[in-house]
């Protein structure tokens, strides 16, 4: 009997298990709750205190959360007055800023994806902006949207 170790990102909910010898397949769920210890390192929490120092009511500290815990994105390192950086690797790579109040897409490979989406506004040729608490802007549904949009 052969034994894997197999380090699963953050969020991951359902792995699909295939035995090589006859295809067949095992799903495996868990519940997103029985993560445990701290999720986000201590200078994005900090980052996210300031959001909302500045921002009473932001939905940043909600939306990293969700985008780290639920939709495996990884957080990059925190760099001065800079929004936090978001990327998740799929099929294709996304990488999404998020500011206090909103949510940035600059990859020029991104851009097309972007603007299809509710709440769009192109700021450049490849930035893409997203007011969080914007009426028709979805903070969350965006996110999946993208990270669905990896994934195909």
């Amino acid at each position: 009997m052969a034994s894997y170790r197999v380090e699963l990102p953050a969020g991951c909910t359902e792995v699909t298990l295939v035995r090589v010898e006859d295809g067949s397949e095992t799903v495996v769920r868990f519940d997103v709750d029985t993560a445990f210890g701290p999720v986000l390192r201590e200078d994005v929490a900090g980052r996210l205190r300031e959001y909302l120092v500045r921002e009473p009511g932001s939905e940043a500290p909600a939306l990293v959360d969700f985008m780290v815990r639920r939709l495996g994105f990884q957080v990059g390192p925190v760099v001065a007055r800079s929004p936090i950086r978001l990327t998740v690797v799929d099929r294709r790579t996304v990488t999404l800023w998020v500011g206090a109040a909103t949510v940035v897409s600059a990859s020029k490979r991104q851009t097309a994806f972007a603007l299809s989406l509710p709440g769009a506004v192109q700021k450049d040729d490849a930035r893409v902006l997203f007011r969080l608490g914007s009426p028709g802007t979805d903070g969350p549904g965006i996110v999946r949207a993208f990270r669905d949009w990896a994934g195909a």
